[in-house]
């Protein structure tokens, strides 16, 4: 048997650990969806696939240890899986698809390897709702990283692993505001604003 086929185990609200052995390549779409009871798992190293959906609404799954062979994370693999807390993405991970990790609040952090060709939207660092922002999560990885231009596309936090330190990347390219002795009575201060200038100062 090389692959786990699609939905085999979905449902089953009473599975709380799965243990798999062999040359398994790929985990099937929605595979351990909706287990809800399920906390621990543990992958053989020849995994190279992370089904759509496959560990789908798992709410009381902290942690995993995903294969060290490890390519691809489809669409929504992780998705609801509110109790996971932490994840490590191996150096042999190329795609991660769109919300893989949507709905994932614990997770303060994702390093994201330099051999990742494609970042999906919303794979992390959102909850659930309308694709809602989690408060302080924040992207690290090399200044290759395609971490770095979803960390500014998304408004996120960027920690430069050569250096260890936070990356401040501007949404905008320059903000220049002044009100002094307007009569202002409100104001509204977007979030991409990056400071404030003494004077007026007016750039295309």
């Amino acid at each position: 048997m090389t692959s786990i086929g699609h939905h085999a185990f979905s449902g089953c609200t009473s599975l709380d650990k799965v243990v798999i052995k062999g040359d398994i390549s790929t985990v099937g779409e929605g595979c351990f969806s909706g287990c809800t009871d399920l906390r621990e798992i543990s992958l053989p190293d020849s995994v190279k696939e992370m089904g759509r959906n496959s560990f789908y609404k798992c709410g009381k799954l902290k942690s995993i240890a995903l294969p060290e062979k490890l390519e691809v994370i489809d669409e929504g693999a992780f998705s609801g899986c509110v109790s996971l807390e932490s994840i490590r993405l191996p150096d042999s991970i190329m795609r991660i698809g769109d919300k893989s990790f949507f709905d994932c609040p614990r997770i303060a952090r994702a390093d994201i390897p330099d051999s990742i060709t494609q970042l999906g939207s919303c794979s992390f660092g959102y909850s659930e709702g309308t694709c809602r922002r989690v408060s302080d999560f924040t992207l690290a990885g090399s200044k290759h990283s395609l971490g770095k231009a979803y960390a500014q596309n998304n408004g996120f936090g960027y920690i430069d692993t050569d250096t260890e330190r936070t990356v401040s990347i501007p949404t905008i390219p320059i903000a220049v505001v002044i009100f002094s002795g307007t009569g202002l009575m409100f104001l509204f201060i977007p979030g991409k604003i990056r400071h404030f200038r003494l004077r007026y100062e007016y750039e295309n």
